[in-house]
């Protein structure tokens, strides 16, 4: 068929249950659970599929909470290459499948009240990464926080802490190193069904202190339905010394160069 095709299918939704949000007559749960889900399907004349799923689980008790968190991020290009056959008279079209991005996540984090505004906190989890060179990161930490404020309306909280990670690279290359945390958490309720959030996390390696992590989500959420939320979000990943490999001359050579990989990912 000679006629350009394109169907371009969107589907972003967030998934909420919680305690807040369940019906008048049910009694409140010590638990909370959200989903957010993203697909982007385009085909015709160019193919990408793009996926994407986070999901958020928090147990609360009196002086304490558990939250884990986890996520799954995925896209695939189909490019498209055409040969002219003159002998034949004919066109072959090959396709090729490649995966331009690719993540996934999974931690856990439990916090305990030492007095008012005052907490500590617990941390681990585990990350992969590959087209920023990353096979698979372990770490694990500790540390103090404090809510500068905490209303019903916003809420700002900072931490401070060490680290410890453990890192394995495409490459094969791998490195473990103490490190120093510090965070930022901000909530702003807009209305009692949509909210602004934004939590920002730095990571510094204390055997190379060039070696600088930062983390920044943002979020915006508005509330449709008890259980239903449209939520829009943005995550950076910036890595001021990011994975370099050797990359092997085509041709016969005796030199290597070498590739950087990206400092910055958002998603």
């Amino acid at each position: 068929m000679n006629r350009l095709i394109r169907i371009v299918f969107v589907l972003m939704a967030s998934i909420a249950t919680a305690s807040g949000a369940a019906l008048a007559q049910e009694p409140a749960k010590p638990w909370t659970d959200s989903a957010d889900f993203g697909l982007v399907l385009t085909t015709g004349n160019s193919k990408n599929f793009n996926v994407s799923l986070t999901n958020k689980f928090i147990y609360t008790w009196t002086q304490a909470d558990l939250t884990i968190d986890a996520v799954a991020l995925r896209t695939e290009s189909t490019t498209r290459t055409l040969v002219n056959d003159t002998a034949a008279n004919t066109v072959t079209a090959t396709e090729t499948d490649t995966v331009t991005s690719e993540m996934y996540a999974l931690g856990g984090k439990y916090t305990h009240k030492i007095r008012e505004a005052f907490y500590w906190y617990v941390n681990a989890g585990w990350a992969s990464n590959k087209p920023a060179g990353i096979d698979s990161r372990y770490g694990a930490g500790g540390g103090l926080g404090y809510h500068i404020f905490k209303t019903e309306v916003q809420t700002l909280a900072v931490e401070f802490g060490v680290d410890y990670t453990d890192e394995t690279q495409t490459s094969g290359f791998s490195d473990s190193y103490a490190g120093a945390r510090g965070f930022l958490g901000y909530l702003y309720n807009i209305s009692k069904t949509s909210s602004f959030t934004e939590d920002l996390t730095l990571l510094e390696n204390l055997s190379d202190t060039s070696d600088l992590r930062v983390r920044s989500v943002s979020a915006l959420t508005a509330g449709l339905s008890q259980k239903l939320a449209l939520k829009v979000s943005l995550t950076m990943l910036y890595d001021n010394q990011p994975v370099v490999i050797d990359v092997q001359p085509v041709l016969p050579a005796t030199q290597v160069a070498q590739f950087e990989y990206d400092s910055l990912t958002r998603f």
